[in-house]
């Protein structure tokens, strides 16, 4: 865990390049799963998002957004990327995946160098996690992503809700470290102009707690990176080793 903030010139390598984009306004969000938006013709549509944080902070009437087409789902678009005081928060967590597997093929993250990715979806106890890897020791690694879009000041933060899943998560982790396993949280800072990631406490201070517990008594690593999205550049790596603030 890198708990200094230090700053470098960062190259921003690029992941992924989206096509048939184009601009929403919200309107409102209508479920966990919906969100109603003007594709700027003042006519209301509804558009699909995959982020199941409460982003109460980004879905604010008028806000600009980006949607993707969606040609196989039941609504026209789906939603992507929110535009916040600082720039642009990408909020789709699918893509969030993609962008972090091809940072890994590309080598753009080097404290994962030499990561050769085994499984995904795999089970710990009650949970299904993200990955399974083996390390370049030969080493098998169980990782988790978080999506931390939940902006405080320069800080990416996660959760912005209670999420007992996570809670989950970092103990099954944390239990699996313990017992000689290696195991490793990631949260993704999809957030223009963040210097470091933390837990934040007013989204679920359980989540923090648990977090220093793992660091505090176990061998869990905690990790964090940011990706830096742009409409008409795409999604780009940022920092490969954000700085994470526990304690």
């Amino acid at each position: 865990m890198n708990n200094a903030i230090v700053k470098s010139p960062l190259i921003h390598k690029p992941l992924i390049d989206f096509q048939n984009w184009f601009y929403v306004f919200i309107e409102k969000r209508i479920n966990r799963f919906v969100v109603q938006v003007d594709f700027g013709d003042g006519k209301s549509r509804q558009v699909a998002t995959n982020n199941p944080g409460r982003l109460l902070e980004l879905m604010v009437p008028g806000r600009k957004a980006v949607c993707i087409s969606n040609p196989h789902g039941k609504t026209p678009g789906k939603l992507i990327a929110i535009q916040d005081d600082f720039g642009w928060a990408f909020i789709d967590t699918y893509f969030q995946m993609r962008a972090f597997e091809m940072a890994v093929q590309k080598k753009y993250i080097p404290w994962l160098e030499g990561y050769s990715l085994l499984k995904r979806n795999p089970r710990l106890g009650e949970s299904v996690l993200d990955y399974w890897f083996r390390d370049s020791g030969g080493e098998t690694v169980l990782l988790e992503l978080k999506s931390a879009v939940y902006r405080q000041g320069r800080f990416a933060t996660y959760p912005d809700c209670p999420s007992t899943r996570g809670q989950r998560h970092i103990k099954e982790l944390t239990k699996y470290a313990k017992n000689g396993g290696k195991g490793l949280i990631l949260f993704i800072a999809s957030l223009a102009e963040v210097d470091a990631f933390r837990p934040a406490e007013d989204g679920d201070p359980e989540v923090g707690r648990l977090l220093r517990l793992a660091v505090d008594t176990s061998p869990l690593e905690i990790r964090a990176l940011s990706l830096l999205y742009n409409p008409e550049s795409g999604l780009k790596m940022g920092n490969h080793d954000l700085p994470v603030i526990i304690q």
